[in-house]
Parts: C-alpha cells; structure tokens; sequence
C-alpha cells in the first residue's frame, strides 16, 4: 500500500484575504426588491422576494433558470421567472441544487 501526503503552504496574508467577503454590486431588480429567501446552486442563482415573485439568473443549459427557454444557455441579469409565475401562487421561499431550482408556495405547494 502506498501512502500520498500533499501538503500546500499559504501565508498567513494570503489566507486572510480569501477569508474576507467581498462586496459586488447590486443589480437594479434586486436592489429594488425585499428578499424573503435567496439560494445558490452550482452556476445560478434565485431570490424570492416579499411579493411573492422569483427573480433568477444564471447558466440555463440544464433549464435550471427558466425550463421553458432552454435555448437560452445563459441569463446573466437577474429575472422575473413568468413562466412559473403564471401557473403558482405567491412564491415563499426558493431553493437551487445543482443544476435544478426548487419553491415553495404559498399553498406550500412545491
């Protein structure tokens, strides 16, 4: 049997700075919006808002974002997701995996 140990050796200023958050700007639609639940998955992201709607963005090529527009591979800006707006009550709370995204109604449909 044989044993690997890799060791990696970072200095104490470098570890500080991955440690630290950074901020980012804000877009418009979010900036404008109270958010009652956000989630990440692996490359998209959602947020549910106080008024029951779902803005979303990210990469799509799964239908993660927006099933119905799988042409679109990619939605860089933040979106109101019509195409499930129309066909649920008002949306609680939101949850991405990696390649899926997940809500919870008001009726706690899911």
């Amino acid at each position: 049997t044989t044993t690997t140990t890799t060791t990696v050796t970072t200095d104490s200023a470098t570890a500080a700075s991955i440690m630290q958050p950074t901020p980012i700007s804000t877009h418009a639609r979010i900036a404008r919006s109270e958010l009652v639940s956000v989630s990440l998955g692996d490359r998209h992201a959602a947020f549910a808002t106080t008024s029951g709607s779902l803005l979303i963005c990210g990469n799509n090529t799964e239908g993660a974002v927006d099933p119905l527009q799988r042409q679109t591979p990619s939605i860089a800006l933040p979106m109101h997701l019509e195409s499930i707006l129309a066909l649920t009550p008002r949306i609680l709370q939101v949850a991405c995996g990696f390649d899926h995204t997940a809500v919870i109604t008001e009726t706690r449909a899911v």
